[in-house]
């Protein structure tokens, strides 16, 4: 973090729109930034807080029967104001959020074990909510600049950053014939899509075109024709978006294991579970010029603004049957096999990020995955070596992924699949001496995804035949526990570490159909994702090691990670509406100390 604070700091060393780094440098592959610089106009300010309680208790009912209950409830609160989302040190990407949020849970079961036999049957309710408010602001730089140039607070023609729906207008020629030119006649005159929209779309089309176009002869020729052509300057757009998510759940289940012989143990277990997802009180409301006044509503719609407009709601019930079937094996006193399919899915939701349209507001499927597994724990040498291998195939059904389209997050289903192993091995090499090491191969893939453009829940770029998110080919790791010396009453004791991440994608759509991934689509020659997100993040290794002097009653250590400083992406997300991708940076190298005491 120090290394990112000493390298952004501007000094006044900018120019005359804010920037100290716009122009590309050849140093740096033609990029503007260093990988640890950053341009912004705010670091705004991060707020969690949370409570909670819970209560178990546990009786025993008599005749190898006990009665458990276990109780939960936690309440969050989480504050980001703002997130400046543009990558600038020009408020032109600004998103307030606010959450407080609600959980509730009770699980009440019983269980029983004699005669080689366990059961367990249990009842569950749980609630979970959620209240949203979301302020969006952008292009707020606009603000001063039009109020300055004498345009009335109550002034609306917001810059709706993915133009559609009722608020739209009108557009511009140009945006319907390509062919037409910024000399061509009527090149700019709007032509009206909805008579009761509030949007005059040719002014932001124009200022896309001139910032695509990178201020070149083309795009102030475009602006200048729209100017010319009568169009109204565009506004910022101001909107406070509210919902609240309320999802109640209830589920029956059971389970039985069952020693058939002192070798063979088979597991059954069953859980039908009941879901209401309920998406309330929902709206968006689009303020003036001056930010005080609302002058529309996006969702519901209504212009002029309608004070009594009626907030959106929905709801949706869904029931799912999931469980496992388990074998169990021992072919020898420490040599334990098994084999197990299980079924589990994730609650539906709704798209509630989704702003500007009630059409992009709608029900996202349950995901489903059907998990097969087989694999072996076994100790040996005396049980100083232990060995687990494991190999499985995971088949996903509506896997819940998120895709940003403009400057709206959209959550969607997918399907796909993937399969791989892991092997595990610890050895006791003496009695102040263990190693341990562990390996992971994994292949996944979306298969089975369809594009529909004209259905809002739909993906817009395919995805079939690339890899899940953060699921690396490969993944290896291996370190020691060493304790060389005894120190009067204490030892003390040594730790060393290493893991390797292979490459990895941040998100579903891989390098977005650049190939190379560092370079335009054919026919464009504007990226659709960054390189760092297009090309993914290439494999690296992490060491780390600890020094302890520990006695019975109290430690002391010395640690360190990322010993060489390596430096890698940890999230990315694509936000190419605004002309760059969000990256965060993993953990550079960083060290401590650490104390306990124990009572």
């Amino acid at each position: 973090m120090s290394d990112l604070l000493g390298e952004c700091g501007l000094q006044g060393r900018t120019d005359a729109a804010g920037y100290s780094r716009f122009a590309p440098r050849p140093e740096l592959g033609g990029r503007i930034l260093k990988r640890n610089e950053i341009q912004a106009d705010t670091a705004g300010t991060y707020f969690v807080r949370t409570t909670g309680a819970s209560l178990s208790i546990q009786y025993d009912l008599g005749d190898k029967l006990t009665l458990n209950s276990s109780t939960g409830y936690d309440h969050l609160k989480y504050h980001l104001s703002p997130f400046d989302c543009d990558g600038s040190p020009n408020n032109i990407c600004a998103i307030r959020y606010l959450s407080i949020g609600d959980n509730f849970n009770q699980d009440l079961h019983v269980n029983y074990e004699g005669n080689g036999l366990k059961l367990i049957g249990g009842l569950y309710y749980g609630r979970d909510k959620i209240r949203t408010r979301n302020e969006e602001d952008f292009f707020g730089f606009l603000r001063p600049l039009l109020l300055g140039a004498g345009l009335p607070a109550n002034f609306n023609n917001a810059a709706i950053a993915v133009p559609g729906g009722d608020a739209l207008k009108t557009l511009p020629a140009f945006a319907l014939n390509p062919s037409l030119t910024p000399s061509s006649p009527g090149f700019c005159a709007p032509v009206v899509v909805n008579p009761n929209g509030f949007f005059d779309a040719r002014s932001l089309l124009a200022f896309q075109a001139d910032i695509a176009a990178t201020n070149s002869a083309a795009g102030t020729a475009a602006q200048a024709a729209c100017a010319a052509a009568g169009a109204p300057p565009f506004g910022p757009i101001l909107a406070t978006q509210r919902f609240t998510i309320d999802r109640p759940s209830a589920a029956i289940y059971g389970e039985a294991a069952w020693e058939v012989t002192d070798k063979l143990t088979l597991t059954l277990g069953l859980r039908y579970t009941r879901d209401t997802v309920k998406y309330k009180n929902a709206s968006t409301v689009l303020f003036d010029l001056g930010g005080k006044n609302p002058a529309a509503s996006l969702v519901p719609y209504s212009f002029p603004f309608n004070p009594n407009f009626k907030p959106v709601s929905q709801k949706e019930r869904t029931g799912r049957l999931t469980g496992r079937f388990v074998v169990d094996y021992k072919f020898a006193r420490d040599i334990l096999g098994y084999a197990s399919f299980s079924r589990g899915f994730r609650a539906g939701t709704y798209n509630g990020l989704a702003y500007q349209d009630i059409r992009q507001v709608y029900f996202v499927k349950p995901e489903k995955v059907d998990a097969y597994e087989v694999g072996l724990k076994t100790r040996l040498f005396d049980r100083r070596v232990q060995l687990n291998l494991a190999g499985f195939y995971y088949d996903y059904g509506n896997q819940q992924i998120a895709q940003i389209v403009g400057a709206t997050s959209f959550l969607r289903n997918a399907n796909g699949r993937l399969y791989g192993g892991e092997a595990e091995l610890v050895v006791q090499a003496a009695d102040n001496l263990r190693f341990d090491a562990a390996l992971g191969l994994l292949n996944s893939k979306y298969t089975g995804n369809k594009i529909d453009l004209t259905d809002p829940r739909s993906l817009t770029l395919n995805i079939n035949g690339n890899p899940f998110p953060n699921a690396p080919e490969t993944t290896f790791s291996a370190g020691f526990d060493w304790a060389p010396l005894e120190i009067g009453n204490g030892k003390l004791q040594l730790r060393g570490e290493t893991q390797y991440q292979g490459r990895y994608f941040f998100d579903p759509f891989k390098d977005y159909g650049q190939k190379p991934c560092d370079r335009p689509v054919a026919g464009s020659n504007v990226l659709q994702a960054t390189p760092e997100l297009a090309c993914g993040n290439p494999g690296y290794w992490l060491f780390n090691g600890r020094i302890t002097y520990a006695t019975d009653r109290y430690s002391l250590s010395v640690w360190g990670k990322n010993l060489t400083n390596k430096f890698y992406y940890s999230y990315g997300l694509n936000l190419n509406a605004f002309f760059e991708d969000y990256l965060v940076r993993g953990a550079p190298r960083t060290y401590g100390v650490e104390a306990t005491v124990r009572f």
